[in-house]
């Protein structure tokens, strides 16, 4: 579901969207890669997973350029420079795949309620996706969780 077709929840999530919609579209008709500033969204830093999209999907790897603080502290490990193959859980690795398939297809933010399993519990999250963009294409994605609201 596009984060454009209903109203986020999450304050956190709902002011990241806004400062994505406020920064210039670049030649891919999307911000620049580099255009997230965290100092419009100190809110959020640790909540955004920066996570670079490596060739053309559907034959592309996607490998986290910054894990979240908070998304570090909350699963118990840090993604930073691995690719999303090396994900532990493999049911959750398939369905973050998925998501980060369709906002590249899609070069829409989309937002959404998750229900995970980690380390063998479950989790629920708000999630948004925001994709960034360069040479025509989706090169980076920002992903933000907000856990508190457990709702996007």
């Amino acid at each position: 579901m596009s984060a454009s077709n209903f109203d986020l929840a999450s304050s956190i999530l709902r002011r990241l969207l806004d400062h994505w919609r406020a920064l210039p579209a670049g030649v891919a008709g999307l911000p620049a890669p580099r255009a997230l500033d965290p100092v419009e969204s100190p809110s959020a830093l640790g909540a955004v997973t920066l996570v670079d999209v490596e060739g053309v999907p559907p034959d592309c790897e996607f490998r986290f350029a910054r894990d979240g603080s908070w998304q570090v502290k909350r699963y118990g490990f840090d993604m930073t420079g691995k690719t999303l193959a090396e994900f532990p859980e493999p049911e959750t690795r398939a369905s973050i795949r998925q998501s980060y398939m369709e906002v590249g297809r899609a070069r829409q933010p989309i937002a959404r309620v998750r229900d995970l399993m980690l380390d063998g519990r479950p989790r629920r999250d708000g999630t948004l996706l925001l994709p960034f963009g360069a040479a025509g294409r989706v090169t980076r994605l920002a992903v933000a969780l907000d856990f508190e609201s457990g709702s996007a």
